[in-house]
C-alpha cells in the first residue's frame, strides 16, 4: 500500500489491485517477508488501501522471520559498501584526471590549421630576412605544441565523462540500495517488536484510544513512569498525542484490551486530598516507616497514594498536610476511611533534653541511634531547639511506651558525666610519679571493671586555686586521714566518662585515694618556719627526701609556704618517721611570735629597733623580719629566747608608737610655715609627740606614746581636713587678685582674720587661699573674699616666640581663640596680653596654648576633703586609664593643683572631663552637681559676678566649664550644693525668657550678611530700636538677642523675623545646567545683564556653586524671573536633545576634518552641533529638528564607511605592488645569504601635519587596528642582522678626538663625507650607489643634521645613520615617503630616508 512497486531488492511486483501470487515451495522467506511488509505499511496507508492475499504453499517446517531480515540487511548493507567503494574509486581516478589534464588552449583546431596555413603561406610567398623566416617558424613551431596540448586535453576530457558516467549510475544503485535497507530496517523493527510484546507480526495491530486533556499528564507519570508501568504490564508500546487528545497503542488484540481497561480506570479515577495533622504526615513520610507503604500494599487498587507536607511559596512555613489518594470512587472511600483511623490512633510523647550532649546520645552518629529506634518500634522521633541550650524530642507512633522507655534508659546510661575527687597535692603528686605511671594503671584497672558496663573512663587533674590558709605554728600529725574535698590548698582528679561507667570507676578510684591517704602524715607549722625546713636553694628538703636505706622507695613531702602545712608519704614507714623527726627539731629550734602593729607602721617600726640600743641583743638571740600583710613584727629562734625577745619589743612598741597621717603639696607649706610658731611645731609642744614631715611621700610621721600620738593625729586631721566645728575651704584666684586679698603690707589679710574671729588664711604659691577655723566663720570669710575677687580684672601675658606670632598674626585667629569669651587680647611682637576676670583669663589661655602647641589642658579642682577621697580611688590605676583608653587624652591627679588635670587634643579632652565628672558624682555623689547652661544664657548667667552672688548666698563653689557648656558645683556639704543648684535653676529659666536665638542652615547663610547691613548699619539699627544685645556668629551661623527686659527681648524678636520673612521673599536660588552656564551668561555676560535688567532684579552666580544663580529684587520680580528663568533652561534642554552614537577613535580626524572644516559644514548644513567625547569615544548631535539630526548622523556614518573602503582599498593596491617587488628581489637576490631574518611588509609612517602617505589623519604615535595600513609603531632594533649582506659604513676614527668618540657614539650624522665603504658585494655597493647617486654626484654640499633629508635648495641626499646601523637590502622598500618636513620627528631622527631616484631607506 502507498507504493507503485515492491522493493526491487525482492523483485517482486505490487500494484494497487487485487493480485494473487504463486509461489513455490523454495520462496517461501519472500512469503513471510511480504508479509512483514505489508504489516509494517499497513498503519501508515490510508482506510482506502485495498487488502493483498497472499497465496503460498504451505510453510511446513518452522521459520525465523527476523533472522532472515538480518541476513537479507546484512547482505544489502555489504551491497551498498561495495557500491560505495567503487564511487570512491572513481572519485580518485577522477581527481587525478583533472590534475593530469592540461589547460585548455582558447583557440581550436580550425583556428591553429588556419593560422599556421597563413603563416606558411607568408613565408613562402614573401621574402624576408632569415630573422624574421626564424621568428615565423618559431610561432608555427609553438602553434603546433599547442595543437598537441589540445589533443591531449580532448584525450582527457573523454575519459573524465566516460568516469563521470560511470560514477553517475553507481550513485543511483547506492540510492536504490539505501531504500531497500530502511525498508528491511523497519521490518526487521516490527519484528523486533512483536518479539518484545510476545506476538507475531501479523497480530500487531494499532488503535487510539481518546482521553481528556486533564487525564494525559496522569497517563503519563512522573517522568514518564505510569505509562512505562501500563506498557511493562499489558505489554503493549503507548504513544501520546497531547495535541489531539489520543493515546496510540500498539500491540496484539487481547493486550490492547487489557491496556484499555487500565486507562480507562485512569480516566474514570477520582482525586481526592484528605487533610491530616502534621504528626501524621510526619509519620507517613518518615524513612524507615512502613506506615505509607502499607497503605498502599493493602489498597492496590487505588493508582496514588501519597502524602504531602504544605508549605506557604513566601514565609516557608507549613501550611496544609494532605494525603492524596486517586482511583474509583469506592476503593478511594475505603482508603480515606483507613487513613482517619490511622490518624486517630496515633499516640505522642515528649521528653525535654538538657544540652547538646544529651541530643547528640538520642541522635546517634550520623543518625544512628535514632534511625535505629524509628525503623524497630516505627515511631518519629522529632529532636527541636526550644531554648538556649534545651531540646525536645517528640516521639510520634501507634505505641510508643517501649521506645520512650529505651529512650529514657539511652539517656540515662550513656550520657557523659564528670565526677570529682579533691586530693590533697602530694596524693596528686604520688599519682603522678615515674610520669604518670600510678594514675595510669588506676586507669587501666578502672576501664577493665567498666569496659562491658559502658566504655572506658579518662582520669585527669586540674589545679584549683588555693586558699590562702591562717593556721597557727602547731605540730599536730594526722595520720591515716583522707581530706575531705572542703579543704583548703587541694587539687582536683576528675573521673569523665559515660553515667554508668564513672558510677563504679568513682568508687574504684575513691578506694584507691583513700590507700595512699592511709600513708600520709602531715605536720602543721608556722609559715614563717617554712624556709628553714626548705633551706638554702632546697637543701635541707632534698636531705629529708633522700631515703638512706632503699633507695627505690620514693619518699614526698609537700609543703605548702602560705598554710605551713607539710605532708609526708612513702611505703617505707621507717623513712617516713625519720623525717617527722627531723622537721620536729627544726620546728623546736625555730618557734615564731607575731607581735602586731598599727596599720603601715611595720617598716618604720622595723627601722626604729634597727637603730635603737637593742639591736645587737636581737639580732644575737632571734631572727626578726616584718610581715607585710598582717601588720606584725615575726621573732623566730628557740622557745626561751622568743620569749624574752618579745617582752623587750613591746616595751619599745608602747614607748615609740608610730601613725601615719597623710597630706598634700599644699598641706605641707601651711604645716611648716611660721619656723617655731608653725601648725605642727605647736601640735608637738601641745601633745608631747614627735611629728616628722615625709616630703617625698606626702606624709607625716607621728611617734611617741601610744594615747599622746593618737590625740596628736586626731588634732591633725582636724586641721587638714575639718571637723568637731572646724572646717577647711580652699580657693583658687589669679595673681592680681590675690593682691587685692593680701592688701598692702598684708592689711586686707589682717582685717579678714580680724573680721572673722578664729580663722587663719595661709596664701600658698599656686595662688590658692586656704582658709581654717570654725565653720560658720570661715564659711563667711569665704564669701567675702569671692565677692572681693568677683569683679577683679586681671591681665595676664604670655611671651611668644617669632614663630608662634607668625600663627597668632593669620586672619581671625585670635577671635577663634576668644571664641565668645569677654576678654580682651592683644598681640604684641614678643607677647599675648589678656585683660579680663580670672576665669575668662584662664579659658583663654588654654585655648591659646591649644593653637600653639596642639595640646590643650584642663582641670577639675577638689576641695582637700574631696581630694583624700579621689586619692584613695585613684590608689587603683584602672580609673584613670580606663577614660585614657576611651578618650586618648592624658589625665592625671595632680596633688600640687588640688585638682584631675586632663591634656590633650581638645575634643578629646572634653569627653574625658565629662568622664570625670561622672566619676566624681560617682564618688562623691552629693558634693557634685552639674547644670547644662546653652551658650546665650552663658552670657548673663555665667559671669563671674552673677555665680559669685550664688556662692555667697548657697556657700557652694560655682565655676562655668565652657568644655562641658555647664556650671560646676562642689562643696562638702551636700546642703549647699542643692541650694545652689536650686538657685542656679531659677536664675537660668528667667535667663531664658531674655534670650532669643535665630540659628540658620548652611544654605541660608547668606541671610547673615543681610541682617548685619553694609557697614553694621541694619543691625546697629535694630540695637538702636530695641536696646537689646544682639550678637552675630558667623562660623556657628547664628544670632542672639538678649535683654534684660522680655519686652525689648520680643520685639527685637518680631522685627528680625520679619526682616528674615521679607529677605526670604526677595531672594531666590535657581540651579542651571552645568553645559547651559555659558549660554545663559553670554558674552562678557552681556546675556545675564539683559536678563537683570529686563526683570528688574540682581542676578549674580554663588562662588562656592557656580552653576547655582541668586536673584534678588523686589517681591514679584523674582518670582517673575524665576518662571523666566526656568523657562529658558526648558528651552535650552529641549534645544540641547540629541542623539549619541559610538565613533572608533581614528575616525573622529575623519569626521573633524582639516581644521575642523567637515564638522563645521556638517553643523552648517543641517543645522545642529555636533560634539565628540574623544575620552568615552562618543559623537552626540544636538540642536535641531529630530529629522535633522538623523540625517546629519547618517551622513557621518556614509564618511566614515567611505574612509574605511578607501583604507582597504589602498591597502589591496599597496599588497599588490610590495609582491610583485619582493618578487623580483628574490630572484636577483636567490643565491645571497644573509645573516637576518626577512624585513615585514612597509608600514606607512606618519608626515606632515600629522597624515599619511595617502592623506588621511594620523597621529604619529598611534595606528589603530580598523586602519589597515597605520600600523603600531613597534621596536626593530633587533629585526635586521648584525651584519647584513650590501655594505657597512665605517667611520673614520682618526678624524675625531679621542675624548669624544664614545660621546658622540649615538649621534646621526652625515656619511656622505666621512665615510667609506669597506665590505659589501658588488651589488650591494651598486645599490647603494644607484640610491644615493646624487649625493656623490654632489660633493660639495653641506650636511645639516636638522634639516629634512632631501635638501630643498639643491636637492642633494642626507643620510643620517649611527656607527653602529648598517644597510640591508631588506631596509629598500618601493613605498616612497615625502619626508621633507623638518619637523616630521623630534630630535633629529628621522626613520626613513629618501633617495634621488626615488626608493626610500630605513635607517
Amino acid at each position: 500500500p502507498g507504493h507503485s512497486e515492491l522493493n526491487p531488492a525482492l523483485a517482486l511486483p505490487l500494484t494497487h489491485t487485487t493480485t494473487t501470487l504463486s509461489i513455490d515451495q523454495s520462496r517461501k522467506a519472500d512469503i513471510n517477508i511480504v508479509s512483514c511488509l505489508l504489516s509494517s505499511q499497513s498503519t501508515t496507508t490510508p482506510a482506502t488501501t485495498q487488502v493483498f492475499i497472499i497465496m503460498a504453499t504451505t510453510v511446513e517446517e518452522p521459520f525465523d522471520i527476523g533472522a532472515k531480515l538480518k541476513q537479507r540487511l546484512e547482505t544489502t548493507k555489504v551491497q551498498k559498501d561495495a557500491t560505495q567503494t567503487k564511487i570512491n574509486a572513481l572519485n580518485n581516478e577522477l581527481k587525478t584526471l583533472f590534475v593530469k589534464i592540461p589547460k585548455r588552449p582558447r583557440e581550436t583546431m580550425t583556428e591553429m590549421d588556419d593560422k599556421i596555413n597563413t603563416l606558411e603561406f607568408k613565408r613562402t610567398t614573401n621574402s624576408m630576412d632569415l630573422s624574421d623566416e626564424k621568428l615565423i617558424l618559431r610561432e608555427i613551431q609553438s602553434i603546433q605544441k599547442m595543437k598537441n596540448v589540445l589533443h591531449a586535453y580532448n584525450a582527457g576530457e573523454r575519459q573524465i565523462q566516460e568516469k563521470k558516467g560511470q560514477l553517475t549510475d553507481l550513485r543511483e544503485s547506492s540510492k536504490v540500495t539505501s531504500t531497500a535497507i530502511l525498508e528491511l530496517e523497519a521490518a526487521l523493527n516490527k519484528c523486533t517488536l512483536a518479539t518484545k510484546l510476545g506476538c507475531t507480526p501479523a497480530e500487531l495491530q494499532t488503535v487510539s484510544v481518546d482521553i481528556r486533556s486533564d487525564k494525559i499528564g496522569r497517563v503519563i507519570g512522573k517522568n514518564g513512569a505510569t505509562i512505562a508501568q501500563l506498557e511493562a504490564t499489558a505489554m503493549v508500546v503507548m504513544d501520546v498525542d497531547s495535541a489531539a487528545c489520543k493515546i496510540h497503542l500498539t500491540g496484539s488484540p487481547a493486550r490492547l484490551a487489557i491496556a484499555i481497561g487500565e486507562l480507562d480506570k485512569i480516566s474514570l479515577a477520582q482525586d481526592v486530598s484528605l487533610p491530616v495533622s502534621s504528626e501524621l504526615i510526619t509519620y507517613l513520610t518518615t524513612k524507615r516507616i512502613r506506615a505509607l507503604q502499607h497503605l498502599r500494599d493493602t489498597h492496590s487498587d487505588l493508582q496514588l497514594i501519597d502524602a504531602y507536607r504544605g508549605k506557604n511559596g513566601k514565609t516557608g512555613k507549613d501550611t496544609t498536610n494532605t494525603v492524596s489518594l486517586r482511583g474509583l470512587p469506592d476503593a478511594v472511600a475505603n482508603c480515606q476511611a483507613d487513613v482517619l483511623t490511622l490518624a486517630a490512633s496515633l499516640v505522642s510523647e515528649t521528653r525535654v533534653l538538657i544540652g547538646r550532649q544529651s541530643s547528640a546520645i538520642l541522635v546517634g552518629k550520623a543518625g544512628s541511634t535514632i534511625n535505629r529506634l524509628t525503623e524497630q518500634y516505627q515511631v518519629t522521633i522529632d529532636v527541636t531547639e526550644t531554648g538556649d541550650d534545651v531540646f525536645t524530642a517528640t516521639v510520634v507512633g501507634l505505641d510508643v511506651t517501649a521506645a520512650m522507655q529505651e529512650i529514657d534508659t539511652l539517656l540515662e546510661d550513656n550520657q557523659n558525666v564528670e565526677e570529682s575527687l579533691t586530693v590533697d597535692a602530694i596524693v596528686r603528686n604520688t599519682l603522678l610519679t615515674d610520669a604518670g605511671a600510678p594514675i595510669k594503671a588506676l586507669q587501666k584497672k578502672v576501664n577493665a571493671a567498666v569496659k562491658d558496663i559502658g566504655g572506658g573512663v579518662q582520669l585527669s587533674f586540674f589545679n584549683k586555686d588555693e586558699t590562702k590558709g591562717n593556721n597557727k605554728s602547731s605540730s599536730s600529725e594526722k595520720k591515716g586521714n583522707y581530706r575531705s574535698p572542703s579543704s583548703s590548698a587541694n587539687n582536683i582528679l576528675m573521673i569523665k566518662g559515660r553515667r554508668a561507667a564513672v558510677v563504679i570507676a568513682k568508687e574504684m578510684v575513691t578506694a584507691a585515694l583513700e590507700t595512699i591517704a592511709a600513708s600520709l602524715v602531715t605536720i602543721t607549722v608556722d609559715p614563717s618556719i617554712v624556709p628553714q625546713i626548705i633551706g638554702k636553694g632546697g637543701e635541707t628538703i632534698k636531705k629529708l627526701k633522700k631515703n638512706t636505706t632503699d633507695k627505690k622507695v620514693v619518699i614526698n613531702i609537700e609543703v605548702d609556704k602560705v598554710t605551713g602545712r607539710i605532708v609526708i608519704q612513702s611505703q617505707d614507714d621507717v623513712q617516713v618517721q625519720r623525717v617527722q623527726d627531723d622537721i620536729h627539731a627544726i620546728v623546736a629550734k625555730n618557734q615564731v611570735v607575731r607581735i602586731p602593729l598599727a596599720a603601715a607602721t611595720g617598716k618604720p617600726m622595723i627601722r626604729e629597733l634597727v637603730r635603737s640600743k637593742h639591736q645587737d641583743e636581737i639580732n644575737k638571740s632571734v631572727w626578726m623580719g616584718l610581715d607585710n600583710e598582717n601588720d606584725a613584727i615575726i621573732l623566730r629562734g628557740t622557745r626561751e629566747d622568743v620569749d624574752a625577745i618579745a617582752i623587750i619589743v613591746n616595751e619599745f612598741i608602747a614607748e615609740n608608737y608610730l601613725q601615719e597621717v597623710e597630706i598634700s603639696a599644699e598641706d605641707e607649706p601651711t604645716l611648716l610655715a611660721g619656723g617655731s610658731d608653725s601648725p605642727i611645731q605647736k601640735f608637738q609642744e601641745e601633745y608631747g609627740a614627735e611629728l616628722k614631715v615625709i616630703r617625698s611621700r606626702f606624709v607625716i610621721i607621728c611617734k611617741g606614746q601610744k594615747e599622746k600620738v593618737e590625740a596628736a593625729v586626731k588634732r591633725l586631721d582636724q586641721f587638714l581636713h575639718g571637723g568637731d566645728g572646724y572646717t577647711v575651704s580652699r580657693v583658687t584666684v589669679t595673681e592680681q587678685a590675690l593682691g587685692v586679698v593680701i592688701g598692702k603690707a598684708g592689711s586686707k589679710r589682717a582685717e579678714l582674720e580680724k573680721t572673722h574671729e578664729g580663722v587663719h588664711l595661709f596664701i600658698h604659691k599656686s595662688n590658692r587661699i586656704t582658709i581654717r577655723g570654725p565653720v560658720d566663720a570661715v564659711e563667711a570669710c569665704r564669701i567675702d573674699i569671692l565677692r572681693l575677687v568677683s569683679s577683679v580684672k586681671i591681665q595676664q601675658v604670655l611671651k611668644i616666640s617669632p614663630e608662634e606670632h607668625a600663627i597668632l598674626s593669620k586672619p581671625d585667629t585670635l577671635k577663634r581663640v576668644a571664641n565668645g569669651i569677654p576678654v580682651q587680647v592683644t598681640l604684641t611682637q614678643e607677647s599675648v596680653k589678656m585683660r579680663g576676670i580670672f576665669a575668662d583669663v584662664r579659658d583663654t589661655m588654654g585655648m591659646l596654648r591649644e593653637v600653639l602647641t596642639g595640646i590643650y589642658v584642663a582641670s577639675v579642682e577638689l576641695e582637700s576633703s574631696q581630694l583624700s577621697v579621689v586619692r584613695g580611688a585613684c590608689r587603683d590605676p584602672s580609673h584613670l586609664q580606663r577614660m585614657k583608653d576611651e578618650t586618648n587624652a592624658d589625665v592625671k591627679l595632680d596633688l600640687a593643683s588640688n585638682s584631675i588635670v586632663i591634656s590633650g587634643k581638645r575634643a578629646n579632652v572634653k569627653k574625658a572631663k565629662l568622664l570625670v565628672v561622672l566619676f566624681l558624682d560617682f564618688l562623691l555623689p552629693d558634693d557634685f552637681a552639674r547644670l547644662e547652661v546653652s551658650r546665650p544664657v552663658q552670657l548673663t548667667i555665667g559671669d563671674a559676678s552673677s555665680l559669685a552672688d550664688i556662692a555667697a548666698i548657697s556657700g557652694a563653689t560655682l565655676l562655668l566649664d565652657r568644655d562641658l557648656s555647664a556650671i560646676l558645683i562642689q562643696s562638702s556639704d551636700h546642703e549647699k550644693v542643692k541650694k545652689a543648684s536650686e538657685l542656679l535653676k531659677t536664675r537660668i529659666e528667667d535667663a531664658e525668657k531674655k534670650v532669643f536665638v535665630v540659628t540658620f542652615t548652611a544654605t541660608e547663610q547668606w541671610l547673615i550678611p543681610l541682617i548685619i547691613g553694609k557697614g553694621g548699619i541694619q543691625v546697629n539699627s535694630l540695637r538702636l530700636d530695641t536696646g537689646c544685645n544682639i550678637d552675630i556668629n558667623k562660623a556657628e551661623r547664628s544670632v542672639t538677642v538678649t535683654s534684660e527686659d522680655m519686652a525689648q527681648v520680643g520685639k527685637a524678636k518680631e522685627l528680625l523675623e520679619k526682616m528674615i520673612d521679607d529677605a526670604r521673599r526677595q531672594v531666590a536660588f535657581v540651579e542651571l545646567p552645568q553645559e547651559s552656564i555659558a549660554a545663559f551668561v553670554g558674552r562678557n555676560g552681556t546675556h545675564i545683564k539683559a536678563f537683570a535688567a529686563e526683570h528688574t532684579v540682581e542676578v549674580e552666580r554663588l562662588r562656592k556653586s557656580p552653576t547655582k544663580l541668586k536673584i534678588t529684587g523686589e517681591e514679584e520680580s523674582v518670582k517673575a524671573a524665576k518662571v523666566a528663568m526656568q523657562a529658558w533652561i526648558d528651552v535650552w534642554e529641549m534645544k540641547q536633545a540629541g542623539k549619541t552614537i559610538a565613533i572608533d577613535k581614528p575616525s573622529i580626524p575623519v569626521v573633524l576634518g582639516k581644521n575642523g572644516s567637515v564638522i563645521m559644514s556638517l553643523q552648517k548644513e543641517y543645522g545642529c552641533k555636533v560634539e565628540i567625547n574623544r575620552e568615552e569615544l562618543t559623537l552626540t548631535v544636538r540642536g535641531g529638528t529630530e529629522e535633522s539630526r538623523d540625517k546629519a548622523i547618517e551622513k557621518i556614518n556614509q564618511i566614515v564607511s567611505e574612509d574605511k573602503e578607501r583604507h582597504s582599498a589602498n591597502k589591496r593596491e599597496r599588497t599588490n605592488g610590495s609582491g610583485s617587488d619582493d618578487g623580483d628581489e628574490k630572484q636577483e637576490n636567490g643565491t645571497a645569504k644573509t645573516e637576518s631574518a626577512t624585513a615585514g611588509p612597509a608600514k606607512t609612517e606618519p608626515t606632515k601635519n600629522g597624515t599619511s602617505s595617502n592623506g588621511r589623519p594620523q597621529k604619529p604615535d598611534q595606528a589603530p587596528a580598523n586602519f589597515p595600513t597605520m600600523e603600531v609603531k613597534k621596536d626593530r632594533t633587533n629585526e635586521f642582522a648584525r651584519r647584513p649582506v650590501g655594505l657597512t659604513i665605517v667611520e673614520k676614527e682618526a678624524s675625531k678626538p679621542k675624548k669624544k668618540r664614545n660621546r658622540n657614539k649615538n649621534r646621526h650624522r652625515d656619511i656622505s663625507d666621512d665615510s667609506t665603504l669597506q665590505v659589501g658585494s658588488s651589488a650591494g655597493r651598486s645599490l647603494f650607489n644607484l640610491l644615493v647617486s646624487e649625493t656623490s654626484a654632489n660633493p660639495d654640499h653641506e650636511t645639516n643634521h636638522e634639516s629634512s633629508a632631501v635638501s630643498k635648495t639643491t636637492g642633494t641626499v642626507s643620510l643620517m645613520v649611527s656607527n653602529e646601523e648598517q644597510w640591508d637590502s631588506s631596509t629598500v622598500s618601493s613605498a616612497a615617503i615625502d619626508s621633507s618636513d623638518p619637523d616630521e620627528h623630534a630630535g633629529g631622527a628621522k626613520p626613513y630616508i629618501k633617495s634621488a631616484s626615488g626608493f626610500t631607506v630605513r635607517v
